[in-house]
């Protein structure tokens, strides 16, 4: 009898096993800012101390489907960078240009196998490489669409909003999560979560993955530039928000760096992401490892 409750246990265990979706994700690299004063890019920064901060984007596999958080920046970046000031294309430089389609390439994908973009706010450096998925579903809130269509160069590229973009608006309707009010469980299983982020941006987007018991993530698009920023409850420098317009609402901003700050302390082990943190996402894995390609799938 013992012999057979062992047996079913394994069996049981084995199925089980076996009924947990594939989830796992890679960090693509599509540039890097030039490198700048960390006091530049957070209130209490080393003035000495040269950051490089990472523009780029998230490949998420679950199951079968393979789907971006953010799009980096694109093929067309230069032509559409031409109507900035020289100002801002000074603040916003930016070197190593290798957009996300042309990596997936490489790697025998293309913009069909990804079943949907979520931006985690539409910035440049996070939607210029929308165009190059022309036809993918792009989800995203109503009323982060509208606002960044009223939005001004150089947060905003009109190139990346037009209406020949394959737009699918989306509501958050699972209820709470990490203090905020706003979420959407993509899958439905809670391994896969979108979370608004309100400050930044009129709909900023976080995303939840728990890629297993002992390993979860919260990439935060830019609530932060810098995982310091999180734990130290630290804005960016008084001399970059005054050089440019970079939160929707400066209040809701700080309210969520506060409620970041917070969760970093109660929840030690969650790996709270900000999406620009080169020396953070170093430590990810980096694309093309972590995702299995079109044969294995």
């Amino acid at each position: 009898m013992k012999t057979l409750v062992l047996s079913f246990i394994t069996f049981y265990s084995a199925f089980v096993v076996a009924e947990q979706p594939v989830l796992s994700f890679s960090f693509i690299t599509t540039s890097h800012a030039n490198p700048t004063a960390e006091a530049f890019l957070v209130k209490g920064g080393r003035m000495w101390h040269k950051r490089a901060l990472i523009q780029g984007a998230v490949l998420v596999q679950y199951d079968d489907t393979l789907f971006l958080y953010d799009a980096g920046l694109g093929q067309d970046i230069d032509e559409q960078f031409e109507g900035n000031s020289w100002l801002d294309k000074k603040i916003f430089a930016h070197s190593e240009v290798k957009p996300v389609i042309q990596q997936l390439s490489r790697q025998k994908l293309s913009a069909a196998d990804i079943s949907f973009i979520v931006p985690s706010h539409l910035h440049w450096d996070h939607a210029s490489g929308l165009p190059d998925f022309d036809a993918t579903p792009i989800w995203v809130q109503e009323h982060e669409l509208s606002a960044a269509r009223r939005g001004q160069r150089p947060s905003f590229l009109p190139s990346t909003l037009v209406n020949d973009l394959n737009w699918q608006t989306i509501n958050l309707n699972s209820g709470p999560l990490f203090g905020f009010d706003r979420s959407l469980d993509i899958f439905g299983d809670g391994k896969v979560v979108l979370v608004e982020l309100p400050g930044h941006t009129a709909g900023q987007l976080g995303l939840y993955l728990e890629v297993s018991v002992n390993e979860r993530y919260f990439f935060v698009g830019d609530a932060s530039w810098t995982s310091e920023g999180i734990r130290e409850n630290k804005k960016r420098s008084w001399l970059i928000r005054k050089m440019v317009k970079l939160n929707d609402d400066e209040h809701q901003s700080d309210e969520t760096l506060l409620k970041l700050n917070e969760l970093s302390i109660n929840d030690p082990e969650l790996i709270i992401v900000p999406v620009h943190d080169e020396r953070l996402i170093a430590t990810l894995p980096q694309y093309p490892e972590g995702i299995k390609w079109k044969s294995e799938l």
